[in-house]
């Protein structure tokens, strides 16, 4: 049974709901209702406590001090686009072959549709303390050896500025069995030093205490994860194409007629002196007169005009 456009619609407006509660999850991921499980000299932790419907839990990897090279100038950059990651996957997995993304769908800058697997020893160590390989409800806290599709979104400068979050959220699975984990970074105070906060999203009855004396070794474990997830090889040219993956521009003042265009060396039209674009060698402007046959103001054809107007000078 094909499911109707009205339920398909429910189930993408649920799914956005369930993005939202991840990102409002990130105000807890720093308060002090946490169960510490296990801690590192350098303030690392692993801890863990309900989440806060009540209908799941939730598993902390707090890691202190992170150095990576040749880090960005802010950690808003230190994670990479989705799609970044996506495109740039298949050379990447000859060094890092633990992780392999594929681009399903791009939505937006940041907000992608992905294929993914993960096989790190960390997730395989966290699948085999607090996943459910077996029965109705298997939970695999995102070890996947086969592709599974999910849905990814970066927030730079969020949940502070000089800080961002990722959202991973499965979606092939129904939304009571959906699983996720959040990623947040934010800038230590020495140098190229990161905090970096990973949380899963387990069920209910997701915590195993039994597991106690192991946890130390997790820890540890995941925390030569974390440092060789930041430093993993060619990472630094991703992160740089990542910075400047988008051109974003902003239009304004439409209440004092259409926009402008910088002037042609050629244009004979009536001009306007704009002194703030001097320094860019763009002080002369004219105004856009769309050829459309509507007569509006399309963004698309004004950009082609921007983009293709001689800005040499006369």
């Amino acid at each position: 049974k094909n499911p109707s456009r009205q339920e398909t619609h429910h189930d993408m407006l649920a799914a956005k709901e369930r993005m939202e509660d991840h990102f409002r999850l990130v105000k807890l991921f720093f308060d002090k209702n946490w169960h510490v499980a296990a801690q590192r000299p350098d303030g690392s932790s692993m801890a863990h406590r309900p989440g806060p419907k009540g209908s799941s839990h939730l598993l902390k990897f707090d890691f202190r001090n992170v150095f990576v090279e040749d880090a960005p100038n802010g950690a808003a950059n230190l994670l990479l686009l989705p799609e970044v990651r996506g495109f740039s996957s298949e050379s990447a997995e000859c060094f890092f072959p633990c992780l392999s993304t594929r681009v399903v769908e791009v939505y937006g800058p940041g907000d992608v549709l992905v294929k993914q697997s993960w096989t790190a020893p960390v997730h395989l160590m966290v699948c085999i303390f607090f996943g459910q390989l077996s029965g109705p409800k298997k939970v695999h806290c995102l070890y996947h050896k086969t592709p599974m599709l999910a849905w990814q979104q970066l927030r730079q400068n969020f949940p502070k500025p000089n800080a961002c979050t990722l959202v991973h959220q499965d979606v092939e699975e129904s939304s009571d069995e959906a699983e996720a984990y959040i990623v947040t970074v934010c800038p230590e105070a020495e140098p190229n030093h990161f905090r970096a906060v990973l949380v899963f999203q387990l069920p209910e009855d997701g915590w195993n205490s039994w597991g106690d004396s192991f946890f130390a070794s997790m820890l540890d474990e995941a925390y030569k994860g974390a440092c060789s997830h930041f430093n993993r090889p060619i990472i630094g040219d991703l992160r740089q194409i990542s910075a400047d993956y988008y051109l974003f521009l902003s239009l304004r003042n439409f209440n004092r007629g259409c926009p402008l265009l910088p002037a042609s060396s050629a244009s004979l039209d009536p001009v306007v002196t704009v002194s703030a674009g001097e320094e860019l060698g763009m002080a002369r402007w004219q105004e856009f007169q769309t050829r459309s046959a509507d007569g509006k103001l399309h963004l698309a054809e004004y950009l082609q005009f921007f983009f293709w107007r001689d800005l040499t000078s006369p």
